[in-house]
């Protein structure tokens, strides 16, 4: 799916439902541009639209569950100039990430892009994301689910990923809230 931007600012790309599913292949939604990334939503908006009419794309559906698989790609790049856009996978229960991110500022001006990863729930998460910056802020990733364990070489993030994105430049953000049993 292309929503890029040519010279000028990526569009938007929205994939929702009641369970979302991008299996695992040669799939690619593309909203990079040369003036800035545009933003991409798998599943719902940033932390499922809570933030109500301040959050972008706090209109779309939430997925109870997401599941994007290995070989799908997500890019919201910056091309040129101007910032990285966001990309966020998102559901209200459980979340599976084996995909690929990249949120890169890649001109002579602009930042990293913002990537959220979550499952109000739960979460599981073996992808590859790159929010870093060529000449400006290098982005962040999110992982906010309800519950979440981080172990070396099991768990629903493992330690090496962490490692990975941080020595690559990219800041990462783990946040848990399951004061409602769930809320992520």
């Amino acid at each position: 799916i292309s929503a890029t931007g040519g010279t000028g600012v990526g569009g938007d790309i929205a994939v929702t439902g009641k369970d979302v599913t991008l299996r695992a292949g040669n799939t690619i939604l593309d909203a990079s541009g040369g003036a800035g990334g545009g933003d991409v939503n798998i599943g719902g908006a940033f932390q499922g639209g809570k933030g109500g009419a301040t959050t972008p794309h706090s209109e779309l559906r939430t997925a109870d569950t997401t599941i994007v698989g290995r070989e799908v790609g997500i890019d919201v790049s910056s091309l040129v100039s101007g910032n990285a856009g966001a990309a966020v996978v998102w559901a209200d229960l459980d979340t599976v990430f084996h995909g690929d991110v990249l949120a890169q500022g890649r001109g002579q001006t602009g930042n990293g892009g913002l990537v959220e990863i979550s499952g109000k729930r739960n979460l599981t998460y073996r992808g590859n994301i790159d929010a870093t910056s060529v000449n400006g802020s290098n982005g962040s990733v999110l992982f906010d689910p309800g519950d979440l364990t981080i172990g070396r070489t099991t768990g629903d993030i493992r330690t090496t990923d962490i490692n990975n994105l941080l020595q690559a430049g990219t800041n990462v953000v783990v946040a848990t809230d399951n004061s409602d049993g769930a809320s992520g």
